[in-house]
């Protein structure tokens, strides 16, 4: 009797076990998941990197403005 109620416990522990293995996070493959995010990540930095371009574009362009508007040297001393 001892021995079939050991024996039903320890199949019981085994089956909970395997079950618990199979819903493990760990297990799970998230391999395209992560090639989104990854592919996302990417692109928010493209943007990023193009919006701070075309920022530093036009500061540059108001400066050879003002730069090329401003008098001489010459004329400013008469």
């Amino acid at each position: 009797m001892k021995k079939q109620a050991e024996d039903q416990m320890r199949v019981i522990k085994q089956v909970r076990l395997t079950n618990r293995v199979k819903k493990s996070p760990a297990l799970s493959n998230n391999a395209l998941e992560l090639k989104k995010k990854r592919q996302n990540s990417l692109q928010r930095a493209k943007d990023q990197m193009n919006y701070l371009e075309n920022v530093y574009n036009q500061q540059k362009a108001i400066i050879e403005f003002n730069v090329a508007n401003r008098p001489l040297l010459v004329e400013q001393q008469t």
